[in-house]
């Protein structure tokens, strides 16, 4: 392999943001999927190899889809969590389930503050913000 290439590192210049929202950068991802596998196919016979493209933007927008999807998830896990807790301090329903509501209801009036008036968007810090409180 003394004379052969082995791998050839490419970069590209872009306009494209560095902070933009995670939905566009997954669609722009997508799409050099699509360019970068077309290549691929198209250059199959030539002996190159196979491509691949990897890009910051792509890796940050994939962590932060992946956060904003498991919000829920850990929504669910810590209300479920902290009702059993309260149910095994107190041993009071009653009282387990008022106490739940109403940290679901202060949940609630943080994210229609920061979604209603101040019309944030919900991305990866406004995720643990709500998880965290």
């Amino acid at each position: 392999t003394g004379d052969r290439v082995l791998w050839v590192r490419v970069g590209f210049v872009t306009n494209l943001p560095r902070r933009m929202p995670a939905d566009d950068a997954m669609l722009w991802t997508e799409r050099w999927d699509e360019a970068v596998d077309q290549f691929n196919i198209d250059e199959k016979q030539s002996g190159l190899g196979v491509a691949f493209h990897t890009s910051s933007v792509w890796l940050r927008a994939e962590t932060e889809a992946n956060l904003i999807n498991s919000t829920l998830l850990c929504a669910i896990c810590s209300t479920l969590t902290a009702f059993v807790a309260v149910l095994l301090f107190l041993w009071d329903v009653v009282l387990a389930v008022c106490v739940i509501l109403s940290i679901i209801c202060v949940v609630l009036c943080l994210a229609a503050l920061m979604f209603g008036v101040l019309s944030w968007p919900f991305g990866a810090v406004e995720a643990v913000g709500l998880i965290v409180f």
